[in-house]
């Protein structure tokens, strides 16, 4: 519906039955309590018609519900109301009802600008043929609405895929970028990787051959360990033999000691001797001398 109007019912069935050749937009005479059913959407359209009566142009067979809270003031359902158009229009309507045989039928009643308004259809009537090829038409119109929208939305989703694709270049190349480098790398560590596995190489046979100098060491240090051990107890006995020497020095500077102080002694005794025998001898001397 166009801005401002509000569909309150439709007459599907009218399209299926007839032609709609042209539309025409009526006012309606309506009580208070038949436009409160109606804004509650209470409208049935279907097996309505209209009709000319004394230069009126009136509805007919349309149902409008009650009014829960009309009460006494609620209308029939099913009586005829009264359509409101230019005196001029609603005869020339007439004229081709009684003439070509059209009918007037109600398509939809809608609300425009807070009033009821009714669209009628000057419509023939379809045979059986009509109806199967208008179901046709519409199915294979409908066909045709589905492909299109369905175009339509393959459309938008080509468009927004040449977008994202477009927005996506610029990652596109910076992820080549990154694939180029990553490859580089890759190649630069399996260079390094090599190059480890050389020195690698290298280091174990230096490995092994620093094994072999420990193995060899070992046994070295332990022959040097047992002769460190004959050393110690060669050194033991050389400190048990200085101590023995210096304990016969100590005996001999005593000896030595005791023998200086019995020569000095025999000295004096020597020297008391001699004296004594000088005075002896002198005295023999003297004796003879006598």
């Amino acid at each position: 519906m166009a801005d401002g109007t509000k569909l309150l019912a439709q007459n599907k069935k009218a399209r299926h039955d007839f032609f709609v050749e042209e539309t025409y937009e009526a006012g309606i005479s309506l009580a208070g309590t038949e436009v409160k059913s109606i804004r509650a959407g209470r409208l049935n359209l279907k097996d309505s018609y209209c009709s000319v009566k004394d230069g009126e142009l009136f509805v007919l067979g349309m149902h409008i519900s009650p009014y829960e809270q009309g009460n006494i003031f609620n209308k029939d359902p099913m009586r005829p109301r009264r359509l409101l158009m230019h005196k001029k229009e609603i005869l020339r309507l007439y004229g081709l009802v009684k003439k070509d045989g059209y009918a007037l039928i109600p398509l939809s009643v809608y609300l425009k600008r807070s009033h009821v308004k009714v669209s009628i259809g000057l419509c023939k009537g379809k045979k059986l043929h009509d109806k199967r090829e208008s179901i046709a038409r519409r199915d294979a119109q409908r066909e045709i609405d589905d492909g299109e929208a369905e175009l339509a939305d393959a459309l938008t989703e080509l468009r927004d895929g040449e977008q994202e694709y477009q927005d996506a270049l610029p990652e596109l190349e910076d992820a080549r970028r990154e694939v180029a480098d990553a490859r580089q790398e890759l190649a630069d560590a399996r260079a390094e990787l090599d190059d480890g596995w050389a020195e690698y190489r290298k280091g174990y046979a230096k490995y092994e051959y620093g094994l072999a100098a420990y193995t060899e060491g070992m046994a070295q240090y332990e022959q040097g360990l047992a002769g460190v051990e004959q050393m110690r107890a060669g050194a033991q006995q050389a400190r048990q033999g200085a101590a023995q020497a210096q304990q016969g020095a100590v005996q001999a500077q005593q000896g030595a000691a005791q023998a200086g102080a019995a020569a000095q002694q025999y000295a004096a005794q020597a020297q008391q001797a001699a004296a004594m025998g000088n005075l002896l001898l002198a005295q023999q001397l003297q004796a003879q001398a006598q």
